[in-house]
Formats: C-alpha cells, sequence, structure tokens
C-alpha cells in the first residue's frame, strides 16, 4: 500500500464554490500530475461539517507531504478554507 497523507480543511464559504473553484481545481489536477501513476490525490466535502478533506497517495512519502500541504494554497482565494 502506498503512503497516504490525509489533511482536514475547514470551509469558509459555499463548498461547491470552493471545491469547483479554478485555482483548487488546478492545484488538483497538478497534485495529480506530480505523484503520478503511482500515487493520486482527492478532495471531498464532508457531509456533516464545513470541512474539506486533502488525501494524497504515492510511492514516495516526502513527495506526498509535499503535494498535500500546499494544497491549502489556490483555495483561500475561492473561499478562504483554513485548517480546522
Amino acid at each position: 500500500m502506498a503512503p497516504q497523507l490525509l489533511k482536514t480543511v475547514r470551509m469558509r464559504g459555499d463548498a461547491k464554490t470552493v471545491l469547483r473553484s479554478t485555482p483548487l481545481v488546478r492545484a488538483i489536477v497538478a497534485a495529480q500530475r506530480r505523484l503520478g501513476q503511482g500515487g493520486g490525490a482527492l478532495v471531498r466535502k464532508s457531509g456533516t461539517a464545513r470541512l474539506a478533506r486533502l488525501l494524497a497517495e504515492g510511492d514516495d512519502p516526502h513527495l506526498v507531504r509535499d503535494v498535500i500541504e500546499p494544497s491549502q494554497d489556490p483555495a483561500p482565494r475561492a473561499g478562504r478554507p483554513s485548517p480546522a
């Protein structure tokens, strides 16, 4: 099983708006490209709270961490999530 990292962030805006924002979508696509065929990135909203779950997995645990930590950066312009 590939190393995984899960991060939870609080969303301050409408979940659909935040999760469909261009900067966040671009960040997810870039993360998936960096992780390559040996990994992947996923973002989903919580069903019970104003939270988003960011998950990355890949063969290289350092790359997984590098991908998931800056995942918060693009979204503030699209709804301003904050660490949960």
